[in-house]
């Protein structure tokens, strides 16, 4: 900015700031780096399935096994009872939802089947397990994640490259 504006004088320096952060926002918006790569030459791009190994599976339960049960789970905030000694029980091979109104605790739910918040009252099981006491970070080790309201993570990735990123739980590749 000073180079452009002029080192040697405030308002040249103020204008280069100027024009730089102009330049930038209109034609550089993902940064500069993706401007200056159009002038090299591009190689073959790589995709996620020329290289990847398939990856390991786990056991798979019998079509009708339990896999996950939520007895009388109970989260209170203070006061504020969130959720209400809710049970529900999911199958191999079920498709379950979850309904209601904004405020009536199905993320909560959620987070406490996920262990993102631990409940205060209650018992959660998969696979027979007892995980309510479970990190997050050991229940998605079991197989259990979630996915937040949050429809964009990455823009300029592609839906499979965005979903492959939880990939990373089961591989065994560094950075």
């Amino acid at each position: 900015m000073a180079v452009v504006g002029g080192v040697s004088h405030v308002w040249g320096v103020v204008l280069g700031a100027a024009i730089l952060t102009v330049l930038l926002l209109q034609y550089a918006r993902q940064g500069v780096w993706p401007f200056v790569a159009r002038f090299f030459p591009k190689g073959p791009r790589a995709h996620l399935s020329d290289h990847a190994e398939p990856l390991p599976q786990r056991s798979k339960p019998a079509a009708g096994e339990d896999l996950l049960k939520v007895n009388k789970a109970r989260k209170q905030f203070g006061g504020l009872v969130a959720v209400n000694d809710v049970s529900l029980e999911v199958k191999a091979g079920q498709i379950i939802g979850l309904i209601g109104p904004n405020g009536a605790g199905k993320s909560t739910t959620f987070n406490l089947v996920t262990g993102i918040l631990q409940a205060t009252s209650g018992e959660i099981t998969f696979r027979g397990e007892r995980i309510d006491a479970l990190s997050s970070r050991e229940i998605v080790k079991r197989g259990i994640g979630r996915t937040f309201q949050y429809v964009k993570l990455l823009p300029g990735m592609t839906v499979l490259e965005n979903v492959a990123i939880g990939a990373h739980l089961r591989g065994h590749v560094g950075v």
